[in-house]
C-alpha cells in the first residue's frame, strides 16, 4: 500500500460511495499506487447482493472440471507461461472498437441506424456489454418500448437470459436489467451474423474509418441500400 499508516480496520466497503454506486477515487488514491488505483476502478460493484465467489479461470465465473484441469496444467507449467506472457504481444490491441444499431418494423425493413465508436476498452466481452449498455440507452431514448433484440453474440445472450448461471458479469446484468426495466415489452434472441450482417458492417466501418462522432440517422446507409433491401426479402420470405 502506499501509505503506511493504514487504519487496520478499514474495509472495502469504506472505499465505495453508497449513494453513486462507485469508488470513492480520491480514497483510494490516498492509500494506494496508481496502477493498483486503475485496477480497483476497473472492477465491478455489484452492491445489491450479498459477497458471493466467482471463479476466475472459468468464464461464466462457475467452477467446472475442465477449468479444474486447466488450472492445475497452468501450475505446473507456470515458469513457461510466464516466460511467454513476457514476450511482446503479435497482436496489437486497438485503441478503439465500433457499434451499431438498426432498428427494422415487422416487415423488415429498416427505420433507423446508429453508430458509434468505445474508446479505451480493456476487453472484448466490455466492448460487448458497453455496446449493449448503448443500444438499449438509445432504444429507451427514442421511445422503442416493444422490441425484440437480436444479437450475434452467444455468450452475452445467455448472460441476460441467464444471469445467476454467469456471476462473474453481474455487475454488468445489473446495468443492463436497470435499462431494460423501462421497456414496456421485450425479447432477446441470438441472431447470426451472417443475418445481421448490415448491423456488423456498420460498426466495421466506424472502427476502421476513425469516425469518433456518434449519429443516428432515418434508414439505412446508402452505401449499404442494397444489401438491407436483400435482407428485407428473406426477412418477408422467413
Amino acid at each position: 500500500m502506499k501509505n503506511i499508516f493504514v487504519d487496520l480496520m478499514l474495509k472495502v466497503n469504506d472505499l465505495i460511495d453508497a449513494n453513486n454506486n462507485c469508488w470513492k477515487v480520491e480514497t483510494l488514491r490516498e492509500l494506494f499506487f496508481e496502477e493498483d488505483v486503475d485496477r480497483i476502478i476497473k472492477m465491478k460493484i455489484v452492491s445489491n447482493h450479498d459477497d458471493f465467489w466467482v471463479w476466475v479461470h472459468n468464464k461464466n465465473g462457475s467452477y467446472s472440471v475442465k477449468s479444474g484441469y486447466w488450472f492445475i496444467n497452468r501450475l505446473r507449467k507456470s515458469e513457461l507461461v510466464r516466460e511467454a506472457e513476457a514476450r511482446p504481444s503479435l497482436n496489437d490491441l486497438k485503441g478503439a472498437v465500433g457499434g451499431a444499431w438498426v432498428v427494422r418494423n415487422e416487415m423488415g425493413k429498416v427505420l433507423l441506424h446508429s453508430r458509434q465508436v468505445f474508446c479505451n476498452i480493456d476487453s472484448l466481452d466490455e466492448a460487448k456489454f458497453q455496446g449493449l449498455l448503448w443500444t438499449l440507452d438509445s432504444l429507451c431514448s427514442h421511445r422503442l418500448n416493444r422490441v425484440m433484440i437480436a444479437i450475434d453474440d452467444d455468450t452475452l445472450t445467455k448472460v441476460i437470459l441467464r444471469p445467476k448461471a454467469w456471476p462473474s458479469f453481474r455487475a454488468q446484468c445489473m446495468e443492463n436489467e436497470r435499462r431494460l426495466r423501462r421497456m414496456e415489452w421485450w425479447r432477446m434472441v441470438k441472431e447470426e451474423r451472417s443475418t445481421n450482417r448490415g448491423a456488423f458492417l456498420i460498426a466495421q466501418s466506424a472502427a476502421r474509418g476513425g469516425f469518433i462522432q456518434s449519429y443516428v440517422a432515418i434508414g439505412g446507409p446508402f452505401w449499404l441500400s442494397q444489401l438491407f433491401e436483400n435482407e428485407e426479402v428473406l426477412h418477408v420470405i422467413n
